[in-house]
């Protein structure tokens, strides 16, 4: 196991066994060495059904304007719970939630300017039995421009225009039911990329 990888919640641990030292568990990447960590965390088998849709197109309001979209859903639920496993919540655990992402594009060929608005609903069907937490909705709003010209491609953008505050489902430091600490997605960031073709 790779000392700088893995991640342990302190709580869980039931024994740890140094096989090659010397090894620091609390302050790994110090010292190096070979452990083995038991936890009482178990994974259990039970049956669950998952459904949900994708819906992904484009459509050509002109020669030049498009609109682009991508759609997602997904929800999981165990059918049934089984007290004698400690599973007493229905909900699968990481499902994110409603998300959509539309896109309007003027694009001549030699240039483009891009609006993409990311929209997601906030996920409420979440697994007690891990402590995982509701994540609030949020709207985001990028803008992309480019030009090509001869062997030169430029693009430039903006990600998270109104500086929004706001976290996906996903985003947390693992074990992210025993810290619950989530992480924020970047605020607003600006890049500029150049491709040149030899």
């Amino acid at each position: 196991m790779d000392p700088g990888i893995f991640h342990i919640d302190f709580a869980e641990v039931e024994n740890i066994e140094i096989i090659k030292g010397p090894f620091d568990i609390r302050n790994y990447g110090a010292v190096g060495g070979t452990v083995n960590v038991d936890t009482n965390r178990q994974s259990i088998s039970v049956d669950v059904y998952f459904y949900g849709f994708e819906f992904k197109g484009t459509y050509a309001i002109s020669d030049t304007l498009f609109f682009d979209s991508n759609i997602a859903f997904t929800r999981a639920r165990k059918k049934d719970t089984y007290p004698e496993k400690n599973i007493y919540d229905k909900d699968i655990a990481e499902i994110p939630s409603l998300t959509a992402r539309l896109t309007l594009r003027y694009d001549t060929g030699s240039y483009f300017g891009e609006v993409e608005t990311i929209l997601s609903s906030t996920q409420n069907n979440v697994n007690s039995d891990l402590k995982e937490q509701k994540t609030s909705g949020y709207g985001v709003v990028n803008l992309k421009t480019g030009a090509q010209y001869r062997n030169i491609r430029l693009i430039a953008g903006v990600n998270n225009l109104f500086d929004k505050l706001y976290y996906t489902h996903l985003s947390y430091l693992r074990n992210p039911f025993s810290t619950g600490v989530k992480v924020s997605e970047p605020g607003r960031t600006f890049y500029l990329t150049v491709f040149y073709n030899f």
